[in-house]
Order: C-alpha cells, then sequence, then structure tokens
C-alpha cells in the first residue's frame, strides 16, 4: 500500500493504425482524474496507466482495450496488493430475545490477498463449533457465526479475526440480549463481629440490558438513605451495582437482607442472611415468684439474637447436671432450653444454672427456685373459744413479724392461724410450735423443718 504503480499497454507489430486505447477497471471505463490516477498517450500505438500512492481500492482487474478500422483487442490484468486483510463492520440485530437464533457474518474485503484465516472469538476467546453455538462457511473471504436458541451467557463481545503472511485485521461487535436481569449470588463475610464495617455490593450480570433500578431490602423494607447519612446506607456505583454498607454493625442490623433489580423486562433478586459470629449471651425471666410446695413450674433461658449457633445447652443445679426422671424433664430447641418440675418438693429448692456453648464462647445464666412453706395451726373441734393462737421458733415468738416480711403469721378463722415462709431459705431450719390458748388452759403442737440436702421432714411432738 502506498506504492506507485504504472501500467503500459502497447499494439504489437503488424496492426494497422491509427489506434484507439482505452482503460477499464472491473468492466468500468477509467477517465483521467489528475490526481492519484493519470492516464497518457505515450505513442499511436502505446498508452500508460498511472496509480499514484496505491490503496485497497485501488486493486481489481484492469483491462487495457485498442481499436482500429478493423476490429479491437483487450488484455487484462489484475492489481494484487500485499498486504494485511480488511475486516469489513458487522452488527448484531438491534432486539435480541432469549431463545432467538442470531447470523453473523465477517466478510474480508477485496485486495487482501490469501489465503486467509478467518476465525470468530467472544470476550477474546476463541469460539469452538458445537451444537448450539457454530462457525460455519469458513473461505478465503468469509465466515459464519451461528447462535441457535441465545442464552445469558451468549452475551459478550463478538470479534471476527483475519490474517495472512503479510498481518490482522480484527472488528468486534457486543451482542445484547433483552431479557430480565439476573443478579449474583449475596454472601456476607463470615467472620463478622458487632462493631465491625459491613460492606456487601450486588452486581447486575451480563446478559441483562439496562437501565436497571436496584435497591436493598432488610427483612422485606426497603433501606433507604437517610439525610444526614446514617450508619446504614446503600450507594449505586454503576448503573447494574448497588452497595449496601453498615458502619458499626449492632445486633439490631442482624437479619435478611435481599437484593432486588428489575428492568423493562423483568425482575430478579438474591438474599443473604447477615448473623453475627459471637459467643452465646443468655436471657430469662427466672422462676415464678410464688411457688408453693405441689406446684408445677418451669423456667426458660434463650441466646439472644446476635450469638451464632450452632449452640450446645444444658441445665444445672447446685453445680451439677439436672437429672432427668419422670417429674423432671429439660427440652432444648436451637436456641432455647426449658426446665420443668411438675409437684415441686423442697428438695427442689436451689440454684439452677443454665449454659450455653457454640465455637466462640460459654455463658451461663444462674436463676434460684424459692418455695414458699404455708402451714396451718387448726383447733379441734369440742375446744371451747375465744382462742389465742401464737406461732414460735426454736423458742421465739413469730407473732406480728408483718404481712410485708418474708416470714408471716396470719388469722384464717377463730380457730385456726397459718405460718408463711417465702422463699424458703437455710436459716428457716428450725422447730415450729403452734400453741392454742383458750380459759381453760393450753395445748401445743410442735414440727421441725428439717432439710436433709434433698429432703425435709415434719415430725408432731
Amino acid at each position: 500500500m502506498g506504492d506507485e504503480v504504472i501500467v503500459l499497454c502497447v499494439v504489437k507489430k503488424g496492426s494497422t493504425g491509427p489506434y484507439h486505447i482505452t482503460w477499464h477497471k472491473d468492466g468500468a471505463q477509467l477517465s483521467p482524474t489528475g490526481g492519484r490516477l493519470t492516464l497518457s498517450t505515450l505513442s499511436q500505438s502505446s498508452a500508460a496507466l498511472r496509480i499514484g500512492s496505491l490503496r485497497p481500492e485501488d486493486i481489481g482487474n484492469y483491462t487495457c482495450t485498442a481499436r482500429n478500422a478493423f476490429g479491437s483487442d483487450t488484455v487484462t490484468a489484475q492489481l494484487v496488493v500485499n498486504g494485511p486483510p480488511k475486516v469489513f463492520e458487522f452488527t448484531f440485530p438491534p432486539e435480541v430475545a432469549l431463545g432467538d437464533e442470531i447470523l453473523a457474518g465477517c466478510v474480508v474485503k477485496n485486495g487482501s490477498p490469501g489465503p486467509h484465516s478467518i476465525s470468530w472469538q467472544k470476550d477474546g476467546s476463541e469460539i469452538e463449533s458445537g451444537e448450539r453455538v457454530s462457525v460455519s462457511g469458513q473461505s478465503k473471504t468469509s465466515a459464519a457465526l451461528r447462535i441457535a436458541a441465545v442464552r445469558p451467557e451468549d452475551v459478550g463481545n463478538y470479534t471476527c479475526v483475519a490474517r495472512n503472511s503479510f498481518g490482522s485485521d480484527s472488528f468486534t461487535a457486543p451482542l445484547v440480549v433483552h431479557a430480565p436481569p439476573k443478579v449474583g449470588e449475596l454472601a456476607f463475610p463470615s467472620d463478622v463481629a458487632l462493631g465491625d464495617e459491613v460492606i456487601l455490593s450486588c452486581v447486575v450480570k451480563k446478559g441483562s440490558p439496562g437501565p436497571f433500578v436496584v435497591a436493598w431490602f432488610k427483612d422485606g423494607v426497603q433501606l433507604k438513605n437517610a439525610a444526614p447519612a446514617g450508619r446504614v446506607t446503600v450507594s449505586t456505583p454503576s448503573k447494574s451495582s448497588a452497595t449496601l454498607h453498615i458502619a458499626g454493625l449492632r445486633a439490631e442490623d442482624l437479619g435478611n437482607y435481599t437484593c432486588s433489580a428489575r428492568n423493562g423486562f423483568g425482575s430478579d433478586s438474591a438474599s443473604a442472611q447477615l448473623v453475627v459470629h459471637a459467643s452465646p449471651k443468655l436471657q430469662s425471666t427466672g422462676f415464678p415468684s410464688e411457688i408453693s410446695l405441689g406446684d408445677d413450674t418451669g423456667v426458660m433461658c434463650m441466646v439472644t439474637k446476635g450469638s451464632s449457633g450452632p449452640f450446645t445447652m444444658t441445665w444445672y443445679k447446685n453445680g451439677e447436671e439436672v437429672s432427668i426422671s419422670n417429674r423432671v424433664t429439660v427440652v432444648v430447641r436451637a436456641s432455647k432450653a426449658v426446665l420443668n418440675i411438675d409437684a415441686v418438693r423442697v428438695e427442689d429448692i436451689g440454684n439452677y444454672t443454665c449454659t450455653a456453648t457454640n465455637r466462640f464462647g460459654t455463658d451461663s445464666l444462674t436463676l434460684p427456685l424459692l418455695v414458699t412453706v404455708v402451714v396451718t395451726c387448726v383447733v379441734k373441734k369440742g375446744s371451747v373459744g375465744p382462742y389465742q393462737i401464737t406461732w414460735e421458733k426454736d423458742g421465739a415468738d413469730l407473732s406480728g413479724i408483718g404481712a410485708d416480711l418474708r416470714v408471716s403469721v396470719s388469722t384464717l378463722s377463730a380457730g385456726s392461724v397459718a405460718l408463711r415462709i417465702a422463699s424458703l431459705r437455710a436459716e428457716d431450719v428450725g422447730n415450729y410450735s403452734c400453741t392454742a390458748r383458750n380459759r381453760f388452759g393450753s395445748d401445743s403442737v410442735t414440727a421441725p423443718l428439717v432439710v436433709h440436702g434433698m429432703n425435709v421432714e415434719t415430725t408432731r411432738a
């Protein structure tokens, strides 16, 4: 390319002049342009064709024709340029839907001498013919690309590359599919802790043409930026992505996060659970405040939100693991442990400890089981009132202690008085006496309250 070419056309001897000599290129007569192309008559029997600064469009078949009164004669020569090939531009249809069939042709311009090597590439990787995507008709100057039943993964940049011994040329065109967006998978980091900064990007995969509306939701509620910017913000760095940013992670930030994307052809979404990997933290409301002997009772402890399962949960009584029986049961489900005690006895009194363990640590919570004891002293029938009934512990009068204290005495009727001991303690152990008096005399009964580890005995004196 760029060279100057001069071609001579000479009428052979023996012919009778005068002659009229003309030039044609690919069948079209050439006229002097005064520029790169010039035609000149050298003599009555010769003419010259000059092409200055050769270009690709000059390539072709050139014919010289000579005429006289007796007829004409022609001679043709092909002008071939030794240079790299030139690939014609191509495009894909402007509206391609999933499932469509696509055909694209790659043609090498005339003037690039063969043989040519023509290949197709997608996003820089050469395409190998298969059942659905194939390259066919690979001649010296063309090759066709066929995609049957277009899929989202077919979206990308397609390049036709032509090579010969003098160089290469290529042309690239994008294939865009009109389809609903496809959101990439979401996953929070596996080692998130409270107080951390959390950043998660939602990206719409290739094959889903924009523009997109991309939004973030937490537990079904859309997240919107507050003004001024708060701890939790959403940004859109591009037309096909949205980034969630949480500064100083708190327990209330935990939950299910969803990224949703939509365009004119549909929508898609992906979700991820934000879980803090932390040691367990227990909470409980404790045993009921009023438990009497014989009552059924229970208590539940649970791991608070923000801890990471799975958990191993166990109940202990006074440092020993709770013994399961028909009366005492333990039920553990996920992050909850329930202790049930039927028909409470004095031996059930004690400190109950719930423990929860995961791979990050252990927590425990101790809850006291306190029992209220009520003993009633009743004067037998046949006695003559009125009566004065009193209670003593180890000889000390308990009357008049007051109903607002832990140990109290109350009159139920003219012939009965109740002793109530709330939240039974070790110091409550002793001999309790009830004495009834009338104008004819007195009588008393004594019952020792004895706690033998797990047993309480009462004996009439």
